[in-house]
């Protein structure tokens, strides 16, 4: 809630490519930045988290900095979480999206606060990815935001057997 509570601030890496993640395919979470491993012998249902903007981004989006550019109208900044089961498969087809930034249908306005997001539907998992998604991309595809966001309150509940 922002007062003395700690919060994560973390690095994601820039949404891979589709074939990078299928479903059926087996994930080597390892190889991505942004991956929280629920590390223990029980079993968990992903249930929700709060999310935000980092400052980084935040300026960059709202202001361009050295290498992003300020946001205008269509553009947007994504969070994208999937869930990996122990089988290290998707737990569903589709990742959970929340727009961090969300500059498409008449709105320019850049949410400073912490927002919600439901993971329900990723379902039992063991490890969560975290992606970012950027309009804001140089001619090589490469994101020019800073690929940054802080979450809190991660809750799971435990899968009784």
């Amino acid at each position: 809630d922002g007062v003395g509570k700690p919060f994560l601030v973390a690095y994601a890496d820039h949404k891979p490519d589709a074939s990078v993640l299928q479903q059926g395919a087996e994930i080597e979470v390892e190889n991505f930045s942004a991956v929280v491993t629920l590390d223990d012998e029980n079993r968990y249902k992903a249930v929700s988290t709060a999310v935000a903007l980092s400052p980084w981004a935040y300026y960059g989006i709202a202001e361009g900095d050295d290498y992003a550019t300020k946001f205008k109208q269509g553009d947007y900044f994504a969070l994208q979480v999937y869930g990996v089961g122990a089988d290290m498969k998707l737990t569903s087809a589709q990742p959970v999206t929340h727009y961090l930034v969300d500059f498409r249908n008449g709105v320019q306005a850049i949410n400073k606060n912490w927002s919600t997001v439901d993971l329900s539907s990723l379902g039992e998992v063991k490890y969560l990815l975290f992606f970012l998604e950027t309009t804001d991309v140089n001619a090589q595809g490469y994101a020019n935001t800073a690929l940054y966001f802080t979450m809190e309150k991660l809750t799971v509940d435990t899968i009784e057997e």
